[in-house]
């Protein structure tokens, strides 16, 4: 089989990352031979460059004017001009190429596989994307031309299947459903990485951690995450909770959170530690983890939490998380119920040992369904079958 894999982008983020894994998964386990078409680059570009050929939609170089002459030569039409050529001279490119298959990374390649419909190949869509997302990219416009050229989905939860049936009429047989994967590092953070971040932090020894984890995104909920927080501090008998969040933010909203932190009295106990290098040693401090997401159309890190045993806690109605906590993982609360949030919170507090059960559950449910190789091989199979 050969392959034309398409992502929007090469940035280090959720969707690249995991086509970057699966390229080089099938590169070690596979004779099947791919290339790569990056919509725009990004800091990931020469991780895909170690895999395959890798060309660009838009590449830098076409609208990186160095001079007044040409910025008001690019402004009266010159950049259409280059972009068109260059588009047609991709498709020409990979006409020659001879592919069985398009496998496109996200729901916004729109343009890309309107340019490469006449290579009248089999496209596959992954969908990582729940509502919110897509309104922001097009709303149902985006999904109704980009099921015009697409032959088959995948959704990575039946969250996001269900949106796709429901809110823009996409038929439910084209959608097939693959869960999201973890990738499992050779080797946790030990207790050693533990208590040095702890002492870090200003964490007692005994504390018991609350934490979560996302990017400075509305729908993350960092804002619900802080009301629980501050609702489990206020009540006595939980001096020794505090709460940790591990992702960037921008000036202006972390400017925020600091206010509202502070106003509360409680910049020693909720705490905001940015963007690591080394999350996974963050998440090693977690006694429980919040999913605080308004939409989630799965929740890596809620997976990545549950390596060291934790147990997580979400909001029903919100994606693909609660698919996952079944069998004991974790407890879905009501959507944006913050006392029935704080109330789980606290029933894992004072039940050690179920919460130590709801761990080991969620540690040996990734472990056994949810590896880079077990999703790998079941996407594969879905690509295989687009070609009988």
């Amino acid at each position: 089989m050969n392959i034309l894999f398409i992502t929007h982008d090469a940035s280090r983020s959720g969707a690249p990352i995991l086509l970057r894994n699966f390229m080089g998964w099938m590169k070690r386990n596979t004779n099947h031979e791919f290339q790569l078409l990056c919509r725009v680059g990004g800091s990931l570009e020469s991780d895909f460059k170690s895999h395959a050929d890798v060309k660009y939609f838009y590449p830098k170089h076409l609208n990186n004017p160095k001079t007044v002459l040409q910025r008001i030569i690019n402004r009266i039409g010159y950049y259409k001009y280059r972009i068109k050529k260059h588009h047609r001279d991709l498709f020409l490119h990979y006409k020659k190429q001879d592919f069985d298959l398009i496998y496109s990374n996200t729901v916004v390649n729109t343009d890309v596989l309107v340019v490469l419909k006449k290579l009248d190949v089999p496209v596959l869509t992954h969908v990582r994307e729940l509502e919110s997302t897509i309104e922001h990219f097009g709303g149902k416009y985006l999904i109704r031309e980009l099921d015009k050229y697409t032959d088959k989905f995948v959704a990575d939860s039946y969250a996001v299947k269900k949106n796709l049936v429901d809110q823009h009429n996409v038929v439910d047989k084209k959608i097939d459903v693959i869960y999201e994967y973890v990738e499992v590092p050779e080797k946790l953070p030990d207790t050693e990485i533990t208590s040095t971040l702890k002492s870090k932090l200003e964490i007692p020894e005994d504390a018991f951690i609350v934490g979560a984890s996302g990017g400075g995104l509305w729908r993350k909920g960092y804002d619900l995450f802080i009301q629980a927080a501050v609702a489990i501090c206020n009540k006595e008998g939980n001096e020794n909770v505090y709460f940790l969040w591990v992702g960037g933010f921008k000036e202006d909203k972390e400017a925020e959170i600091r206010f509202d932190i502070h106003k509360a009295g409680l910049k020693d106990r909720i705490l905001f530690v940015g963007s690591q290098k080394k999350p996974l040693d963050y998440f090693s401090l977690f006694d429980v983890f919040v999913l605080a997401s308004r939409e989630e159309p799965f929740g890596i890190v809620g997976m990545e939490s549950a390596l060291f045993e934790t147990p997580i806690i979400c909001f029903n109605n919100s994606g693909g998380m609660p698919e996952f906590i079944t069998e004991e993982c974790g407890i879905a609360v009501p959507y944006l119920n913050i006392p029935k949030l704080v109330e789980a919170i606290l029933f894992f507090k004072h039940n050690p040992k179920l919460r130590e059960q709801y761990g080991r559950n969620a540690k040996n449910k990734v472990l056994t369904q949810h590896t880079l190789e077990v999703k790998s091989k079941e996407l594969l199979k879905i690509m295989e079958n687009q070609l009988w």
